[in-house]
């Protein structure tokens, strides 16, 4: 008896129900995939629909937060607080205005009589 070699051995044949059985498999298969891909897919939109309405809760609070800060800052930079802090940190004194009258005529005729003795 001599020996075949495995590259002429016959192969058997698969049985037709057995190649049906495969392809159903495989159409299962790449149908499951998919499925969860599809289904993965929704998950991960949901999520960052949920993460962005969160997220732009936390602007609005960080933006009236902001404007509440800008409003400060502005009561802090007034001339009005200016004057307080120098007044009682710095003990400054306020200037005492001074009020110009308009000369009387005999005051300027005296004013003209001595610039014209000089």
């Amino acid at each position: 008896m001599r020996l075949q070699s495995k590259r002429y051995q016959v192969r058997p044949h698969k049985s037709d129900y057995l190649r049906v059985r495969e392809q159903v498999i495989a159409v299962l298969a790449i149908i499951a995939v998919l499925v969860f891909l599809k289904v993965w897919q929704k998950v991960n939109v949901d999520h960052q629909i949920r993460r962005n309405g969160k997220l732009e809760q936390e602007l609005l609070v960080l933006q009236g937060e902001n404007a509440l800060l800008e409003v400060r800052i502005d009561g802090l930079r007034s001339m009005q607080r200016m004057g307080e802090l120098a007044e009682s940190r710095l003990k400054l004194v306020p200037v005492p205005t001074i009020v110009l009258r308009e000369k009387g005529v005999v005051a300027k005729l005296v004013d003209k009589l001595e610039d014209w003795q000089r």
